[in-house]
């Protein structure tokens, strides 16, 4: 009996724990910001920028290919974690971590969180220009096609 009852509780425990694995609608519809109270992208919203996109992929040197992909999306309060990870074959290289901050009818892209698994390096900005930078290496991670 004490068995049955430790399962459940890792199974329970186990299934709230998850990451959240959709962000929400009213986050999707929101115009996305890089600067609070500036519309750089004008009428674009998260949903337009971020999601449902397909991502390139290029053969190596070496015969491996490489490519991104959505890894982790985690909403934790007004904050949600879009993380791309980055893939050398079947190893992961590195993640960039997209913060984004919801504020009502637009959401603020907080912060930029850079991981490098081979070098073990974790940078964090909130810089515009950082932000600015990193936006523009993920357009240049997807398809021309996936992009409205």
């Amino acid at each position: 009996m004490r068995k049955v009852f430790i399962s459940c509780l890792f199974i329970f425990t186990g299934f709230f724990c998850f990451p959240q694995s959709e962000m929400p609608e009213k986050m999707k519809q929101a115009l996305l910001q890089l600067r609070p109270g500036i519309f750089d992208l004008e009428d674009k919203t998260v949903e337009q920028i971020f999601l449902n996109k397909i991502f390139i992929s290029k053969e190596q040197l070496d015969g491996s290919i490489s490519t991104a992909k959505y890894g982790n999306f985690i909403l934790d309060g007004n904050e949600f974690f879009l993380n791309i990870d980055f893939y050398n074959g079947q190893i992961k290289n590195a993640t960039i971590t997209y913060v984004l901050l919801f504020q009502g009818n637009s959401t603020l892209l907080d912060r930029i969180i850079v991981n490098n698994y081979q070098t073990g390096e974790k940078a964090e900005s909130s810089e515009f220009s950082d932000k600015y930078q990193m936006l523009l290496v993920f357009f240049n991670l997807i398809d021309k096609n996936s992009i409205e």
